[in-house]
């Protein structure tokens, strides 16, 4: 893993609720890179994958991975080039 994904103010689980009535929770997360070694940065099938448990009420919680936009992942890209490519 080269990218770690941490939500900022995360106080135990679950990191947010949806209230009756709301449509969407946002989560403020940040991005670090830290798997900078050679064999993870040329192994690495899914650097942009990020998944989570996600639950419903009291429905079984679901492994999601939730999706990028291309402009993220290019921001990740820069993220993982200032922070291990520039290293080496």
């Amino acid at each position: 893993m080269i990218l770690q994904l941490r939500p900022l103010k995360a106080e135990g689980t679950p990191v947010a609720v949806l209230e009756d009535g709301q449509d969407r929770v946002d989560v403020p997360v940040q991005f670090t890179a830290f798997g900078c070694d050679p064999h993870a940065l040329a192994e690495s099938k899914k650097t942009f994958v990020f998944p989570h448990w996600v639950g419903v009420g009291d429905l079984e919680p679901h492994y999601l991975s939730f999706p990028l936009s291309p402009e993220l992942r290019e921001e990740l890209q820069d993220l993982i080039d200032d922070t291990c490519l520039k290293k080496g």
